[in-house]
């Protein structure tokens, strides 16, 4: 007989299993103040298991690109970070806005 090995962690029957699956490993990001540094911006999401790595905003598109190992990983710090205060010393700050 093998057991289910999987990782989440156990319980009863909580009404959330979870973050919805993403549709992709690569989150694309809005809201962050153009004088923000990229190692201020990457803090913020190499808090979160399986970050990869982050590409500044392009001309053609505004987005950070924010890239995890996985889909799921993805959607975990994409449900962590929606609408979260850039500066919280700033009631003017922007929110995050992932897609």
């Amino acid at each position: 007989g093998g057991g289910g090995g999987g990782s989440g962690g156990g319980g009863g029957g909580g009404s959330r299993p979870g973050p919805p699956p993403a549709i992709s490993d690569t989150l694309l990001v809005s809201g962050i103040p153009p004088d923000a540094s990229m190692r201020e911006v990457a803090h913020i999401f190499r808090a979160y298991p399986g970050f990869e790595v982050m590409q500044p905003p392009s001309d053609r598109d505004r987005r950070y690109r924010v890239t995890y190992s996985t889909n799921y990983q993805a959607a975990v710090a994409m449900e962590a970070l929606q609408n979260y205060l850039f500066d919280r010393s700033d009631p003017r700050s922007p929110r995050l806005a992932l897609e």
